[in-house]
């Protein structure tokens, strides 16, 4: 999703999105070894520099830095990136709340105990809260790690519902306007879809 806003703001800006079969153990080839080690996704490898990362949040801080420095997105000012780096650290929190009970849910058709829904319920009415306080309605790249993971909860409706999160709402519509969203998302809805159990 970065990656389409950065062609956005910068026409000379180029890059090739690769799926991989993950059933087929395709990240775990030669190839893809030599940009992530561990074989793990997302990675990515900048053909200008040679420079190779793992670890969406990495990713995302490294791409702000190179491309978007002193924008909305990645800003000059100290304190509002700190308030970036306190949402990047809010959303591990509420990924690993969050994937434990999606993985058990969709991958597994287990049931999720009902302490695991209290707590997702809790981080989320948290992030809500920031929202509803401190949101200056300027999308940062801790937005879009928020929006991802909020989605995995809310699209789902065995899990919980935006609309009771009127602050996520707002900040979830600026984040479905961005340019390239449908596009991005298309293979992730229909995923989702298909392990509603």
């Amino acid at each position: 999703m970065f990656l389409k806003q950065i062609e956005a703001s910068d026409e000379n800006f180029k890059f090739e999105y690769r799926n991989l079969n993950l059933k087929e153990q395709e990240q775990k080839q030669d190839w893809f070894l030599r940009i992530n080690s561990s074989g793990q996704v997302p990675a990515i490898e900048d053909t200008e520099t040679g420079f190779t990362l793992g670890e969406s949040k990495a990713i995302l801080f490294y791409l702000a830095e190179r491309f978007m420095k002193n924008t909305d997105w990645w800003p000059e000012d100290l304190e509002k990136r700190c308030k970036i780096q306190h949402l990047f650290l809010l959303s591990i929190d509420m990924y690993n709340t969050v994937g434990p009970s999606a993985a058990a849910k969709f991958m597994f058709g287990r049931q999720v105990r009902q302490v695991s829904w209290d707590q997702l319920g809790a981080m989320i009415t948290c992030v809500d809260s920031h929202y509803e306080n401190s949101w200056d309605e300027k999308l940062t790249i801790a937005d879009l790690m928020i929006y991802s993971i909020c989605a995995l909860a809310l699209d789902t409706p065995t899990f919980f519902d935006w609309i009771n999160y009127e602050s996520l709402i707002k900040m979830a519509k600026a984040v479905r306007a961005l340019p390239g969203f449908d596009d991005v998302h298309a293979y992730y809805k229909k995923w989702i879809q298909s392990k509603i159990l």
